[in-house]
């Protein structure tokens, strides 16, 4: 059921996004540092669109992996804490 309410969901999104860029297939130009280029209005939103997803996703992946590194640091340090204080434990026994 949910599966069939996101297809819903991502159909009514597509065909508005197909309408929007039936209406907007004027061309623009857009100057860039080593030329100009000309694509309609359409396509230049959508790989704008696209490149600001490659930039949230490759942000989202760095921090996923500085997350990653800090779990196995911390995992590393929980157990030596845990190894000594078995250690501690044992030795309190002995003495006992």
């Amino acid at each position: 059921m949910i599966k069939a309410i996101y297809a819903l969901v991502f159909a009514v999104i597509f065909l508005i996004a197909l309408a929007f860029s039936m209406k907007n297939l004027q061309p623009v130009s857009i100057n860039l540092f080593i030329g100009k280029i000309s694509m309609p209005l359409a396509l230049a939103l959508t790989i704008e669109l696209l490149a600001g997803v490659a930039i949230g996703a490759a942000v989202q992946i760095i921090r996923v992996l500085r997350l990653k590194a800090e779990n196995s640091r911390l995992r590393k340090q929980l157990a030596l804490a845990e190894h000594e204080l078995e250690e501690l434990h044992s030795n309190a026994s002995k003495d006992a």
